[in-house]
């Protein structure tokens, strides 16, 4: 599964110390990530990402008592694709 999401602790005019704790909490789970500017890509098992997510979410509330979340998934049963491969793939059409 992968997942796409972004966090709003809302009150909050800068919040790159609560995005640090996050991705700090995804390094410890494992789980393959990249960070975007809009947003951060996680991929692991279904049981996984939504931890992960819950994880950073109750997060996020240590700092604003109201949090704004968008979460998109792509879910397939059965992929070898990895979150670079996508990027990478389209890469290379790119230099085509």
């Amino acid at each position: 599964m992968i997942a796409e999401f972004s966090i709003y602790p809302m009150g909050k005019l800068h919040y790159t110390d609560v995005l640090a704790r996050m991705i700090e909490e995804l390094k410890i789970s494992g789980l393959e990530y990249q960070l975007g500017p809009m947003g951060t890509s996680i991929q692991g098992s279904r049981d996984q990402v939504f931890d992960a997510i819950e994880r950073c979410l109750e997060l996020a509330k240590n700092f604003s008592e109201r949090v704004v979340m968008h979460v998109a998934i792509d879910f397939k049963e059965t992929s070898d694709e990895h979150l670079v491969t996508r990027v990478e793939k389209v890469m290379g059409q790119l230099a085509n």
